[in-house]
């Protein structure tokens, strides 16, 4: 939780992806929820995302992945039912419109970030932190090379939807361009 606090968002709600974060953690946070996806939609990403890359020791490991992920989400069941804190069940074949409904039902109205800086700050946050988060996957798991991934655009506009696929090295890269930040589509 200490990263999320140093992003300095005040009373703006953060989106924290990861299975690590319980809600015993959350005690200090009015508005969470914690979205648990089914085991067989955790299998299928998991081996999506191996299918991109050639790691035999990587897929050595998906069935110790997998019941890792099934410990933990069972922890979050618990922990949010005993502190009456919102869980949102992701089938296989998740409705996405029906899941997002259910978060702003449990959430309700939040305030957001201003466009401009403050939100581009926001947006590069986030974007190395999935940076950080990929290299770290890929460490844990022994990846020899990292699937890529979205990466939000940082121009700062209100409502701007572009987004570019690559990994945290192409990241890296077009950063230092200025891609994220100013482009035909904004």
């Amino acid at each position: 939780m200490a990263d999320v606090r140093e992003r300095g968002l005040g009373d703006v709600p953060a989106v924290v992806e990861g299975p690590q974060l319980f809600p015993s953690m959350a005690d200090s946070v009015p508005a969470a929820v914690w979205l648990l996806p089914d085991a067989e939609q955790t299998r299928r990403a998991r081996e999506e995302r191996l299918a991109r890359v050639d790691d035999p020791s990587g897929r050595a490991s998906l069935e110790r992945l997998l019941a890792r992920d099934a410990v933990l989400a069972e922890l979050v069941r618990r922990e949010a039912a005993e502190r009456a804190r919102a869980v949102i069940e992701v089938s296989a074949e998740p409705d996405w419109a029906r899941v997002t409904r259910a978060v702003e039902d449990a959430l309700g109205v939040l305030p957001g970030l201003r466009a401009g800086e403050e939100l581009s700050r926001q947006r590069r946050y986030e974007n190395l932190a999935a940076c950080r988060q990929g290299r770290l996957w890929q460490a844990d798991v022994g990846l020899a090379e990292l699937p890529p991934y979205p990466f939000a655009c940082e121009c700062g506009a209100s409502g701007c939807a572009v987004t570019w696929a690559g990994t945290p090295d192409e990241y890296d890269v077009r950063r230092g361009e200025g891609w994220l930040t100013a482009h035909p589509a904004c």
